[in-house]
């Protein structure tokens, strides 16, 4: 607010309990963290403050964190997350080896794409994920595991030309037509990494969130498109 007299009514507080709470933190630090320019009233940040102030916003959000993750621990629930590709894929195998444990019972599944769910756990909304990546996922605060490799396909109708091909080059694609994944979803940026790494840029006349009815669109001629290969 760059005013005492403010930062005091946003508190609820005196001037002087500002004043000296600031007086404390530069005698801790002993160093001067606010420049008070008494003529004009205003007041600014010295380079001591501006340090200060960006350990003090790390410090602020640990106790966030440390009150959210506290509140967690009254919830019996184990918030978990995966993409709607690799529920189809895994979730019916894994699920036959908790059918009747009682911490099975209190799992809460949420659907989403990998970067939506990745987002989610880094604000612990969610306690833990399977997500797909590109690249390793290495997040300060969080411990991944990677479990499996899988490949993209190209994906055709089967009467479409490219069908009778076991393989296709990304340049040979450049004039084709397109249905993807919506942004999200960790398809987008492998597609984007081809793009990049060829030069080449497909047109892309549709997007959904939904691999089936993706699926179904290739099917029905709509475009191709660019699958994990678990989701075929």
């Amino acid at each position: 607010l760059e005013s005492f007299s403010k930062t005091a009514i946003f508190f609820n507080v005196s001037q002087p309990t500002i004043s000296f709470a600031i007086q404390r933190l530069e005698n801790e630090m002993k160093k001067t963290l606010i420049n008070r320019n008494r003529s004009h009233g205003g007041i600014s940040l010295t380079e001591a403050g501006k340090v200060f102030e960006k350990h003090a916003k790390k410090i602020l959000q640990e106790v966030v964190d440390a009150h959210e993750e506290i509140d967690r621990m009254n919830q019996p629930t184990i918030e978990f997350g995966l993409p709607q590709i690799i529920g189809n894929y895994y979730l019916p195998k894994l699920v036959k080896h908790f059918v009747g444990n009682p911490f099975f019972q209190n799992v809460a599944t949420n659907e989403a794409g990998s970067n939506l769910l990745l987002g989610a756990l880094k604000n612990h909304r969610l306690d833990l994920v399977i997500i797909s990546s590109v690249e390793p996922v290495k997040i300060e605060g969080l411990e991944t595991i990677e479990i499996d490799r899988k490949k993209y396909s190209i994906v055709v109708n089967k009467d479409n030309p490219l069908a009778k091909q076991k393989k296709v080059s990304f340049e040979d694609l450049a004039d084709e037509k397109f249905v993807s994944l919506k942004e999200g979803n960790v398809h987008p940026i492998a597609f984007r990494k081809l793009e990049e790494t060829y030069n080449v840029y497909p047109k892309i006349i549709y997007e959904t969130p939904d691999i089936n009815i993706l699926k179904k669109m290739i099917a029905e001629k709509t475009g191709i498109g660019f699958i994990a290969e678990i989701a075929v």
